[in-house]
């Protein structure tokens, strides 16, 4: 079974992360940032740029095209066996909401202290047909997600 892990851009940048020949990498970048250039070679790459927000009246944060592309391009990796790395600035929130939802597609993913973003898992596990787990998130029972409730 693949794996995903979730880093900071730094980690990223000097390659301080899980990798072997089978590794992607998505790569999420504030509106203001440039893409960090990874230490490691990537055998397939997604780039995309949002914000850290979880209200988003303008439209800054995680948008449902960002989502699709999310979503399909995980799927991809399961049907060619890829391992993912995902990195966002800190590596806490937009990056570990997509690492649980990943998890909830089929990928293995270890105990890591994570703050997963609502906007980004309620986007995702709405394009992934998790509708389920959205639910639960949009209830306000995100510690459903949390390392203490899932890996005790």
């Amino acid at each position: 079974m693949p794996w995903i892990q979730h880093y900071s851009r730094q980690d990223v940048k000097e390659g301080l992360h899980y990798w072997d020949d089978r590794t992607a990498l998505i790569q999420i970048k504030d509106v203001l940032q440039d893409h960090v250039k990874p230490a490691l070679e990537f055998v397939e790459t997604l780039q995309l740029t949002f914000e850290d927000v979880e209200i988003d009246p303008d439209e800054i944060g995680m948008q449902p095209e960002h989502a699709k592309q999310t979503v399909d391009f995980l799927r991809m990796c399961l049907e060619k066996n890829l391992n993912v790395v995902v990195h966002c600035h800190a590596g806490i929130c937009r990056s570990s909401a997509v690492a649980v939802v990943a998890e909830y597609m089929g990928f293995q993913l270890e105990p890591k202290v994570r703050m997963p973003n609502q906007l980004v898992m309620h986007r995702m596990f709405l394009e992934a047909g998790l509708e389920d787990k959205s639910t639960l998130i949009k209830m306000g029972h995100l510690n459903d997600f949390l390392y203490e409730d899932r890996y005790e």
